[in-house]
């Protein structure tokens, strides 16, 4: 029994080009469906004018990126890991490194471990709920002022702003004293 190396190294390339155009489709189709959400409610745009600005056909845009399904199907997160390579290598490429992800930011020697270190931090923190950060937070540095406490949640304030964040200490298990300093609450036991 042979081995027909040639046939192999060809079913392999293909898996591999076939791969990576799956790769690249998700790619376009997440991109063509934020652009036409952007278009038609930031910017209030009618699909026919939504199409000819994105330079796609209207039974495209219909079919792929029009539609009202709550949410788009191919969210960046189902995106395969290829996808997201191949994404942060056209960025990085192009001269928009601060758009790659921040491990592609780091392979490529853009940013330093810290900086990739504080922005995975950062990301991980924005999937959080507020009160979970504030959890979080009081933790790592209990009787943190309430000042300083907005600075550890990723949240969207106004600038120059400092939200009261009281209102999430019963959820957060924790307990804010009159200095306006945060604690984790302490569980009394019956016993």
């Amino acid at each position: 029994m042979s081995i027909d190396v040639e046939g192999q190294q060809f079913i392999a390339a293909y898996e591999v080009a076939a791969a990576e155009a799956a790769a690249w489709t998700q790619v376009r189709d997440l991109r063509l469906w934020t652009a036409a959400q952007f278009c038609r409610h930031e910017l209030g745009m009618s699909m026919r004018s939504t199409a000819a600005e994105l330079g796609v056909s209207r039974s495209t845009l219909a079919r792929s990126a029009w539609n009202e399904r709550g949410t788009n199907p191919n969210t960046w997160d189902t995106m395969s890991d290829r996808a997201h390579e191949i994404d942060d290598e056209v960025l990085i490429r192009v001269g928009l490194g601060d758009y790659a992800s921040p491990q592609a930011r780091f392979d490529a020697g853009l940013i330093s471990v810290f900086e990739r270190d504080s922005l995975l931090d950062y990301h991980r923190r924005r999937e959080m709920r507020i009160p979970d950060q504030i959890r979080e937070a009081v933790e790592k540095y209990p009787g943190i002022s309430n000042l300083d406490l907005p600075r550890m949640i990723v949240m969207a304030v106004p600038q120059g702003s400092v939200p009261d964040l009281r209102a999430h200490a019963e959820e957060s298990q924790c307990t804010v004293d009159t200095d306006d300093r945060w604690w984790p609450a302490e569980s009394i036991s019956p016993n």
